[in-house]
């Protein structure tokens, strides 16, 4: 089993030309600090940028 945390990490997302950034918490390896997907997490960021994009 892979041991692993969660912290925040930014994101530049482009949408239809435009350039956002969002943070949000990702899952990353406590062995080498990579990211790991993690699907939940990345629901969030993506609902995150889903709120600015429409704002």
């Amino acid at each position: 089993m892979i041991n692993t945390y969660i912290q925040d990490y930014t994101n530049t997302f482009i949408v239809h030309g435009h350039e956002y950034e969002v943070t949000s918490p990702a899952r990353f390896s406590s062995d080498n600090d990579e990211i790991i997907d993690d699907m939940t997490l990345d629901d969030r960021a993506v609902e995150k940028l889903d709120y600015r994009w429409d704002s």
